[in-house]
């Protein structure tokens, strides 16, 4: 009994509360499939690949983190840093189209800090400041 209670246990936290198997799987499908509408299959090579595949590991497991510290201490973003400047350009992408906490990877990488005062704490307005700083390096993305 107590195997039984186990699988339960850890099949509970695999999958989202309250979603059944069937739609945990439809949305593993969805986001599997939104990623191609970004990046088609024929432009993949091993690079995007690992990033996504990373990128989507990092957002399923800090979906309910509630710091920035939990959100980029998470080793696949951890690796997605570790990956250095071959990846900026998926990264100002992501910031350009979906602006998400890319600002700490962005800043490891690069040793910069483009962030101008005003915009501070101000997720859109910090991604805007590093889209300028891309361009004034010629940064192509």
């Amino acid at each position: 009994m107590r195997i039984a209670s186990s699988d339960r246990v850890k099949q509970y936290f695999e999958e989202d509360l309250g979603m059944s198997p069937e739609s945990h799987s439809a949305i593993q499908k969805l986001k599997s499939i939104s990623s191609h509408y970004y990046f088609p299959v024929s432009r993949h090579n091993n690079l995007v690949t690992e990033f996504y595949n990373l990128y989507f590991q990092w957002k399923q497991e800090v979906k309910y983190a509630s710091t920035t510290l939990e959100i980029c201490m998470n080793p696949n973003y951890q690796k997605i840093i570790g990956m250095g400047e071959k990846v900026l350009p998926l990264l100002f992408f992501e910031i350009e189209n979906r602006p998400d906490h890319w600002l700490w990877a962005l800043k490891a990488i690069t040793g910069a800090d483009p962030i101008q005062p005003k915009s501070r704490g101000k997720l859109k307005e910090m991604c805007r400041d590093w889209l300028v700083w891309a361009k004034q390096q010629d940064l192509d993305f």
